[in-house]
């Protein structure tokens, strides 16, 4: 229930096309200048809208997961340096970041593997796919760069399907 009270609004949503290629190419243009960015990309990625955008590409379960990553880390590491506290501690939205961020890992690799790959070029959609995986790639290694390093091993729930099931409800 926290993560759901917790709303992602975005100062510049009025800034961002929600739509795949214009998403991207906002993200290269970023990456391809030394500007500071005029939105911010985590933030963009933490939102329902963006997962609403990858939903058809990638599937409800990865998209949902990628949403909690990112949304958890940037919870995580703006709740250090910030007046307001959230109910889940620091420790456990890290908990709950890296969690999700290993199931989007896997993904990823099963997705950017050579067959996979193949596979995907086989069908009519296949650019907008790409960049949506494109889009994760970026997002985790945004969500890598806010993560804490880990002091110690976190402890995951047993089965990680039902905690992130969890999640799920909290989230939708």
């Amino acid at each position: 229930m926290v993560l759901a009270e917790t709303p992602v609004t975005l100062e510049f949503a009025s800034q961002m096309t929600w739509e795949i290629n214009s998403f991207t190419k906002d993200v290269f243009g970023w990456l391809d200048s030394r500007e500071a960015a005029s939105t911010s990309k985590v933030g963009a990625m933490s939102s329902p809208q963006f997962q609403d955008l990858i939903k058809p590409l990638v599937g409800q379960d990865v998209s949902f997961t990628f949403r909690l990553m990112i949304y958890a880390i940037s919870l995580a590491r703006t709740q250090q340096c910030s007046d307001t506290k959230y109910q889940l501690s620091t420790s456990d939205l890290q908990k709950v970041g890296a969690l999700a961020g290993k199931r989007c890992l896997k993904f990823l690799d099963k997705a950017l593997a050579a067959s996979s790959l193949a596979t995907i070029f086989k069908n009519k959609d296949s650019k907008n796919k790409i960049l949506a995986l494109f889009l994760l790639a970026f997002g985790a290694i945004l969500a890598i760069g806010y993560a804490e390093p880990a002091s110690e091993s976190p402890a995951f729930a047993t089965n990680e399907v039902s905690c992130l099931s969890e999640y799920r409800i909290i989230l939708t």
